[in-house]
């Protein structure tokens, strides 16, 4: 295996984004299958699952609706009525969120992904209100995936996926193939569905530049979440800290293009090109932007 290292995915999965959403939908989806099964074995009526738990929770495509339940504007990125969508959506998230998580470091791709969502469901609206189409609710991960897609393209455009028989394959071909997936799936019937994914793509475009500080300022919040959500903030410390062996201090000198040389080899050779002391520097660099 070359570039394409899912060592984030799996040896971090507490500090993965990509993990972190793709264990929400499907939980969200499991449990909502679960609702609406156990309503028709009870000869329930399923309108109320559709009335009180499903629309509410999907975004609204008109102002009217959506101003009752402004909340749908995040909801509907986490939830979907196809399995087979959520598959995809998934394969295609950890594709192209890997090539963020494992270049620079955890809670990067839940920005994009939420923003994405966000920025998507508005131009959604507004383009709904120009030109009404007959859908009424919206869902799935789509816009999320696809600003993450575009957020990784603008990151490393050169950035090739070390897959086939040692060939490199650059990012943009797949995203010009999640792409057609995408645009083969709009009908006239659902055509502000294309500009839910147009602001997908263009909050993706402007990860490197225009957005890139609210970004970063992004990231700087989940982490603090994430530190306050700990579990060593709700034990008890010992005020006497336990002895700790003496390590010989070593000092490593990180410069950007030290770094920015060895990036450049994993994308033009892969990451199983690197020396040891690449790789440790690179570990080291890693562990200190956490």
């Amino acid at each position: 295996m070359g570039s394409f290292n899912s060592k984030s995915i799996f040896q971090f999965a507490s500090k993965s984004d990509i993990i972190k959403i793709i264990v929400t939908i499907i939980l969200v989806f499991v449990m909502l299958q679960f609702i609406r099964i156990s309503m028709l074995l009870t000869k329930q009526d399923v309108a109320f699952y559709f009335d009180y738990i499903w629309n509410p929770l999907s975004l609204a495509a008109s102002f009217k609706a959506f101003i009752k339940q402004p909340w749908s504007i995040f909801t509907f990125l986490f939830i979907d009525e196809s399995l087979m969508r959520i598959i995809g959506n998934m394969i295609w998230l950890w594709i192209f969120g890997t090539v963020i998580e494992d270049l620079k470091g955890p809670a990067r791709v839940l920005p994009v992904f939420i923003t994405g969502g966000l920025i998507g469901g508005l131009f959604l609206l507004v383009f709904n209100a120009i030109m009404p189409a007959p859908t009424l609710f919206y869902t799935g991960s789509t816009a999320g995936v696809m600003a993450v897609a575009f957020a990784a393209l603008m990151f490393k455009p050169q950035y090739r996926f070390w897959w086939f028989l040692g060939i490199g394959i650059p990012i943009w071909v797949f995203v010009l193939i999640f792409m057609a997936f995408q645009l083969a799936s709009i009908q006239l019937s659902n055509l502000p569905y294309l500009f839910l994914l147009l602001g997908g793509i263009i909050s993706g475009l402007l990860y490197t530049n225009i957005l890139a500080t609210y970004y970063e300022h992004f990231t700087t919040l989940i982490k603090r979440l994430g530190n306050l959500l700990d579990n060593r903030n709700f034990v008890i410390q010992n005020t006497k800290p336990a002895p700790q062996a003496q390590v010989p201090f070593k000092r490593i000198q990180f410069t950007p293009k030290g770094i920015d040389d060895i990036l450049d080899k994993i994308h033009a050779k892969g990451i199983d090109s690197l020396t040891k002391d690449e790789r440790r520097l690179l570990d080291e660099y890693s562990e200190r932007n956490k």
